[in-house]
């Protein structure tokens, strides 16, 4: 007689869904620290639309004084601006910091220098 191995036991149905909840909990566990990770070595500021603009420099292309008419370039991109609520007009080609944004209108101002004071 030849013999014969004992049929083979498959798991039941919750087994296998236990394993694949484990599975998946770790996938999404891993993809979520890295995602965590990516997002801190990122500086933690996002990197794109008018919140990635924040803090951001630009030059002055046309006097910003309020008017709708003012513009600066920044990223490569003329964008409407106007001042600071404290800061004075800003004359063409005074270097600037972009400190919000108002609809699709940054607001800027000055680039400090070093000793902490304001451009004229």
């Amino acid at each position: 007689m030849i013999p014969v191995a004992a049929p083979l036991q498959l798991p039941s149905d919750l087994t296998l869904y236990v394993a694949g909840l484990a599975v998946l909990l770790l996938l999404l566990a891993a993809g979520g620290a890295a995602a965590y990770a990516a997002f801190r070595a990122s500086g933690g500021r996002p990197a794109t639309g008018l919140e990635g603009m924040i803090g951001e420099r630009g030059v002055v292309r046309r006097r910003v004084d309020g008017s709708p008419d003012g513009a600066v370039f920044v990223r490569g991109e003329l964008w409407r601006a106007v001042p600071e609520e404290s800061a004075s007009p800003l004359e063409e080609g005074t270097p600037v910091e972009v400190v919000a944004f108002r609809g699709m209108t940054l607001v800027v101002r000055p680039v400090r220098e070093e000793g902490g004071l304001s451009p004229p």
